[in-house]
């Protein structure tokens, strides 16, 4: 996103200026006029327009819009299709980094949940360890070790649940692989969608103005960033995947 100063001068000689984040100059002038709509005035003038700062991050107003856009492309393609099955639950994350300011995304709840799920194993280890030298003197102190024992096999029992029930929560690098293939063809069909907007884009040019050209080229916007969202999540799930230790494939 970008930051852009706009201005106009007034009929009276006064310039009236703001600026606005946008991601080019097109939407900023959309932008400035939204929120100027009480100004008849403004509707019928040329707006001057300064770009102040490239690489702004873009509002949560903007954010969110995004999202319900991204939201509304997901859903149009039914309950059950490709990438809405590999993107369950990523709305709700993003959600909440807008609410609260977070930069977490799916990748990084998957590594926590390996390390916790590493660190848990290997405390497992150390307690399985602590047991054994523990039954070493089983015959020689045999109610104190036994008691000892219990305990230690109770709080195995409860970690290794811990374990089963982190690992159930990771994918699997064949369930990464499937997710990443779903990706991948309902990039292949976006793909498609956008040529033959393209088609129809350059079919139409002559009459720019009209319904059906302005159609097409919105067509192409949309099927392009699902196609771009679609190919980055299969490079962040391939990435995932790669990652995945050997013990959890």
């Amino acid at each position: 996103m970008n930051t852009y100063e706009i201005s106009f001068q007034r009929s009276n000689g006064t310039t009236l200026s703001d600026r606005v984040v946008a991601a080019t100059p097109g939407e900023a002038k959309k932008l400035f006029k939204e929120i100027y709509r009480h100004g008849e005035e403004l509707q019928s003038k040329d707006l001057k327009v300064e770009l102040v700062a490239e690489g702004v991050p873009a509002t949560k107003h903007q954010e969110r819009e995004a999202l319900e856009k991204i939201k509304a492309i997901v859903e149009s393609l039914g309950p059950d299709s490709y990438i809405g099955i590999a993107l369950e639950g990523c709305f709700e994350i993003a959600e909440q980094n807008i609410e609260n300011d977070f930069a977490c995304s799916m990748k990084q709840r998957v590594e926590a949940v390996v390390v916790e799920n590493s660190r848990l194993k290997e405390k497992v280890k150390e307690l399985e360890d602590k047991l054994a030298e523990s039954e070493k003197d089983y015959e020689a102190a045999h109610a104190a070790a036994h008691e000892v024992a219990e305990e230690k096999d109770a709080e195995i029992a409860y970690l290794k649940g811990k374990v089963d029930s982190l690992a159930a929560k990771v994918p699997s690098a064949d369930d990464l692989t499937d997710c990443i293939q779903m990706a991948r063809d309902s990039a292949y069909g976006y793909r498609e969608k956008m040529e033959e907007a393209a088609a129809s884009v350059v079919e139409l040019a002559d009459d720019p103005s009209s319904p059906e050209f302005t159609k097409a080229v919105k067509d192409h916007r949309n099927a392009k960033t699902a196609y771009e969202y679609a190919e980055a999540l299969a490079s962040r799930l391939e990435k995932i995947r790669d990652n995945t230790p050997a013990g959890e494939q």
